[in-house]
């Protein structure tokens, strides 16, 4: 990190700290410098592999453990494509909304006679998650 200045890295901070509290890094307030993820980021391979691979026609799964460099490495993908006119980005974070569809926010007694059990549970937490992601 030697040719990077004071400023860098306190924006390196900033970012770390933003993606612990939201659970993803917001780039958006650094500098007002839209580019600043491409300024930032290192990629794990030589030759940004993993960003080229991960923008190659093809499917690509990011897999690692927590603090791997995964979200890093989507927003990195994120800002390459939103650089293209033809192209959208979409971020959900499948995991959040998992985690805040829970099916007891649901009257089930309208669903008396008709599921059951872990029928009725299985389908309200589907319809919960469904929910919150056509909301965002």
């Amino acid at each position: 990190m030697d040719n990077f200045t004071e400023e860098d890295k306190d924006n390196l901070l900033f970012m770390a700290n933003s993606l612990k509290k939201c659970q993803r890094a917001d780039l958006s307030d650094i500098n007002n410098d839209e580019n600043i993820i491409e300024k930032l980021y290192v990629d794990p391979l030589e030759n940004n592999l993993v960003l080229k691979s991960c923008l190659a026609p093809n499917t690509t799964f990011l897999i690692g453990r927590k603090g791997t460099g995964k979200s890093t490495i989507i927003a990195r993908l994120q800002h390459e494509i939103r650089k293209s006119n033809d192209k959208l980005s979409l971020y959900i974070d499948v995991k959040t909304i998992f985690d805040e569809s829970r099916p007891f926010d649901f009257d089930s007694s309208q669903y008396v006679n008709v599921l059951h059990g872990e029928e009725l549970e299985r389908y309200l937490l589907f319809k919960s998650f469904l929910k919150k992601i056509l909301k965002i």
